[in-house]
């Protein structure tokens, strides 16, 4: 864009410089060059992270599939959607239960969670939280049809512990088996194909730092490494402690079809507070979302709200082991996926996705800012020169 226009302010100064229409070409580069400048200079202050799909209801699991589209999880509408990054969203299936949860922490939507694609047209989705029918379950869906149980658990009630009960996100392992974050159990779960559910993974309580008190190791977003391990993102339980969660490295190092051995769940990053998502970057830098920086207050009213008071934010740590703040403000953010080097967030309370800035090699917006004005002073220097050619012609044919 910025190339486009500047380019354009350049060309048409010296064209208006060789049909000898200096004072306009002037006039053209001065205002021209200004113009794009200014647009430039205020684009660099203008927030990185503009809502770009809006008016969802709780949207949580994001994921990137081959065609460079988005899969949205839209647990308030029970909805299933693929969007092409323009324009609106398809929807895949909105036949998923959900539901409205009242507490008093206020009141949330329950339902599917996140979803992958597999088999071409074929999908999984996850559908949590609610202890009620059709929840705490992974769905087959293929369109045109209705998404269909794996397991064909029923729950009822809390007791006795039902093998899944607050699934959150899931992924796939070579041979189709399912993997699914369990925040309830604190684990990792593994369903085959035929339903059957497996323990995979446990996450340990610790000691919450300068006291004896225990806290849990919940745990959320879930994708593989480069190097072929599930990095799993938590969040703890009460009493929430600031920077007490971590990023969990899962792996069956044995090959015995679970990571229950010892050393086989370690801690691969600390310092996060309430982190719901993953994604790795082509360097191998991790990005990580956090649905708030204080959720102490922000569970005592789980509003949308309340959730833009105290907001979340992404954050990558990078390969040394650095982390660094991309963006703050996010209203709820549950999701991250990458689509080539584009990144976008799914804000459950804030009901849509944004796509931010990633601050990556180089800043577009500076780059569009200094070729701007570059082209502008460019602009002016040609209007000039062809204005003291024009004084110099017009000098000559008055001493002739």
């Amino acid at each position: 864009m910025y190339f486009s226009h500047t380019t354009h302010c350049v060309t048409l100064s010296f064209v208006l410089c060789l049909t000898r229409h200096f004072p306009l070409s002037i006039v053209f580069a001065i205002v021209v060059g200004s113009i794009v400048g200014w647009v430039a200079t205020l684009q660099l202050v203008i927030d990185p992270s503009p809502a770009i799909l809006a008016g969802l209801a709780a949207p949580r699991g994001l994921t990137a599939i081959s065609d460079g589209s988005l899969l949205i999880a839209e647990g308030g509408a029970g909805r299933l959607l693929r969007w092409d990054l323009s324009g609106a969203p398809e929807v895949i299936s909105d036949a998923f239960p959900y539901l409205s949860v009242s507490g008093i922490q206020g009141e949330s939507a329950s339902g599917i969670s996140a979803a992958l694609q597999v088999d071409g047209d074929s999908y999984l989705a996850i559908v949590g939280e609610a202890r009620a029918h059709g929840h705490q379950e992974l769905y087959r869906l293929t369109p045109p049809g209705q998404p269909l149980p794996v397991t064909g658990q029923d729950v009822q009630g809390f007791f006795p512990p039902q093998p899944i009960t607050n699934p959150y996100d899931l992924a796939l392992l070579p041979n189709g088996d399912a993997l699914v974050t369990d925040s309830g159990r604190n684990s990792v779960i593994r369903i085959t194909r035929e339903g059957d559910i497996y323990d995979y993974a446990f996450f340990p309580d610790s000691l919450i730092s300068g006291s004896k008190d225990m806290i849990q190791a919940v745990p959320t977003g879930a994708v593989w490494g480069p190097d072929g391990a599930l990095y799993v993102a938590t969040l703890t339980g009460w009493p929430h402690p600031v920077g007490a969660a971590a990023v969990y490295r899962v792996i069956d190092t044995n090959a015995d079809g679970d990571a229950l051995d010892r050393d086989e769940v370690t801690s691969y990053a600390t310092g996060f507070s309430a982190a719901t998502d993953l994604a790795f970057e082509a360097d191998g830098s991790l990005l990580v979302t956090e649905f708030s920086t204080d959720m102490r207050n922000l569970v005592t009213d789980l509003t949308a709200a309340h959730a833009a008071q105290l907001p979340g934010r992404l954050v990558r740590r990078g390969v040394d082991g650095e982390t660094t703040i991309l963006t703050e403000n996010l209203v709820g953010p549950t999701g991250v996926a990458l689509v080539g080097d584009r990144v976008f967030i799914a804000e459950e309370f804030g009901g849509r996705i944004v796509e931010i800035d990633s601050g990556g090699d180089t800043s577009p917006t500076l780059i569009g800012w200094c070729i701007s004005i570059g082209s502008g002073v460019v602009a002016a220097f040609l209007a000039l020169s062809g204005l003291r050619a024009f004084m110099r012609s017009r000098k000559g044919e008055a001493s002739s």
